[in-house]
């Protein structure tokens, strides 16, 4: 029998699901749309498939699997206004969204690692290959799967939300099983990656600055070469850092949730923050394709090609040098 966690009833929340239900299905549909432009773009365009975007398509795949797999079951519970699905049903959706969820975490903490070797160790950056990016989502996909799967082998375990739309970690049972999984959770799949995207994102900022003083210094004609390229690494790293600032924020109301299950009262959890927590969570994959093609130039004008809106040629920024190295990076 699938365990619910304390909240309202069906009938006291009924108004709330229609709406909540409304906005998953707009959210589904906008995520599968603007990750999905963000996956063909690199699968079609061979100037956009080196080991840096690898990463960029791989989170994007995760949004779409997220879109696909959790929110039409979110959204017709909370139509229904009642959770289906049963005890399969709900240990299913707590994995997959923890999978997906922890996934993001990876990839970002990749992508920051990624803006480091590139910007500030150019010469280990020459010799990282697709299949090294490849492993290193290996780890990713595998730290994230065993932290998914520890719940329903019985460390912690999933249970309904009291909003009766979706499945988590069952913070209202705070035992040693669920505050030591927290913990754990917490330590390595949170402080430890954001400890490394903060210093990652620190050191590059640094070298960046550095290097944008010589440039500076060198006469514009000489500089120009340069410039393109680099104001191309500038985008990927100064949009890197707005998705995790944007992830952070979208987490943070469910984190609050979780560590004050684990160290305070959970009947004392507020309804409505039970309920803004997974909304919020949710809401990152749909910003995620936004924030990728407004901050890059060269993923904005392969979409302005892609849908016909100029000629399909190679743009101005990318020289022969670049697609020779990006030739090289690739399988």
């Amino acid at each position: 029998m699938v365990r619910m966690m304390n909240g309202t009833s069906n009938e006291e929340s009924r108004p709330e699901h229609t709406i909540i239900g409304v906005f998953l299905i707009v959210c589904a549909l906008v995520a599968l749309v603007g990750n999905g432009i963000i996956v063909a773009m690199f699968a079609k365009y061979r100037q956009l498939r080196n080991p840096s975007n690898l990463l960029i398509a791989t989170l994007a795949l995760v949004d779409i699997g997220m879109a696909a797999l959790c929110f039409p079951v979110s959204a017709w519970a909370s139509i229904v206004g009642a959770w289906t699905f049963g005890d399969r049903g709900c240990r299913y959706y707590g994995f997959i969204s923890m999978f997906c969820g922890i996934s993001v975490i990876g990839i970002l903490t990749l992508m920051a690692i990624d803006r480091y070797v590139v910007i500030s160790r150019r010469s280990v950056a020459a010799n990282l290959t697709m299949k090294h990016y490849g492993g290193a989502l290996m780890l990713a996909f595998s730290n994230a799967a065993f932290w998914a799967i520890m719940p329903n082998l019985g460390w912690s375990s999933y249970a309904i939300e009291p909003s009766l739309t979706s499945c988590a970690i069952d913070y209202q049972t705070n035992d040693m099983h669920y505050i030591t999984y927290l913990v754990a959770l917490f330590i390595v799949c949170f402080v430890v990656p954001l400890c490394v995207m903060v210093f990652c994102y620190w050191r590059t900022h640094s070298v960046m600055s550095k290097r944008e003083e010589i440039q500076n210094a060198i006469t514009e004609e000489s500089a120009a070469p340069i410039n393109a390229e680099w104001c191309n690494q500038k985008e990927v790293t100064q949009m890197g850092a707005v998705l995790v600032f944007l992830f952070l924020l979208a987490w943070s109301t469910e984190a609050v949730v979780c560590l004050w299950a684990a160290f305070g009262e959970p009947s004392n959890i507020p309804y409505p923050l039970t309920l803004l927590g997974p909304l919020a969570a949710k809401s990152s994959i749909v910003l995620n394709p936004l924030v990728i093609t407004m901050m890059i130039g060269k993923f904005r004008s392969h979409m302005a090609m892609m849908f016909k809106m100029q000629p399909d040629v190679t743009p101005l920024h990318v020289n022969a040098q670049q697609l020779r190295s990006d030739s090289e990076k690739e399988l």
